[in-house]
């Protein structure tokens, strides 16, 4: 093999003896939670579905009507969980209730309709009479299945209120430490061990610890640094500073196209303080930085 084969060879590798170590830990995995959860980071991603043609309108559309199978599969998985011990402790739970809560009622103004009639004006010449009975189908769908399908997921989430038998953390459970240095290893991608990786954070705090101490011997002033607003204010402002300053370090990325949104309303207390959404393979030109306000 040459160097590029042979790099993608060992890639493929360590990645298949990931997933079959995996097994070891299959309910370990969480598919729900606060902010980084499917059904919290799910309505985000309907709202960044983008419509090209009308068989992207009419995919989307029949992908709304398979959610309630989706969810019915994730809360069938969750209590599996349940089953090994291995549910969230409650007050997860609660926060994942309260979000789920948060989208609905349904209604106009929602962010899942207000969106898709954008996205239908970008999409092109779609016939006027076409787009009403798209957008109806859009409200049908949104009303027919994706609340439900959240509805019937928080009851059968309900049912197994208090099941979590371990809210201190991994370490407490049977496999939790043999589960957190796979994650180290498959989601960090290290093959340090643990003793290894305990050593650099100590040499890393004693290192920043010395840094500081020297900065105040130099400057006693360091100690009563006023917080002053920043000049820039507007994610746009900081953005395009930031693009300038970056080229003293690094190559100029060429022309790069993004675009700044907030988080709506219903997810602002559920989500992180601000995200980047990864574009397409096939529209890298399309970026998108999400801020919660």
């Amino acid at each position: 093999l040459n160097d590029e084969d042979r790099l993608t060879a060992r890639i493929l590798d360590w990645w298949l003896e990931g997933q079959l170590l995996s097994e070891t830990y299959y309910y370990y995995q969480e598919p729900l939670g606060e902010s980084l959860g499917v059904q919290a980071q799910l309505p985000v991603l309907l709202a960044e579905y983008p419509f090209r043609s009308e068989e992207d309108v009419r995919t989307y559309l029949a992908l709304l009507t398979t959610l309630p199978d989706y969810f019915e599969e994730i809360a069938a998985f969750e209590q599996e969980k349940s089953k090994q011990g291995l549910f969230m402790p409650d007050e997860i739970l609660d926060k994942i209730l309260a979000q789920c809560r948060s989208l609905f009622p349904i209604d106009d103004g929602h962010f899942l309709v207000t969106t898709f009639q954008e996205r239908l004006e970008e999409c092109g010449a779609l016939e006027p009479n076409l787009r009403i009975s798209l957008e109806a189908e859009n409200l049908r769908n949104l009303r027919r299945y994706v609340e439900p399908a959240y509805e019937t997921l928080g009851q059968a989430l309900e049912h197994l209120r208090g099941t979590g038998r371990e809210p201190g953390g991994l370490y407490h459970t049977p496999d939790g430490i043999g589960y957190y240095e796979y994650l180290l290893t498959y989601s960090v991608g290290t093959d340090l061990g643990m003793a290894e990786i305990h050593r650099l954070l100590e040499d890393q705090m004693e290192s920043d610890y010395e840094t500081m101490l020297y900065a105040l011997h130099q400057n006693t002033d360091l100690l009563h640094i006023t917080d002053d607003a920043p000049a820039l204010e507007t994610p746009e402002e900081i953005l395009t500073s930031l693009q300038t300053q970056i080229g003293e370090d690094f190559p100029q990325p060429g022309d790069i196209s993004w675009q700044v949104k907030e988080v709506p309303d219903s997810l602002a207390d559920f989500l992180s303080p601000a995200f980047y959404m990864t574009p397409a393979i096939d529209a890298p030109q399309q970026n998108t930085i999400y801020i919660n306000p």
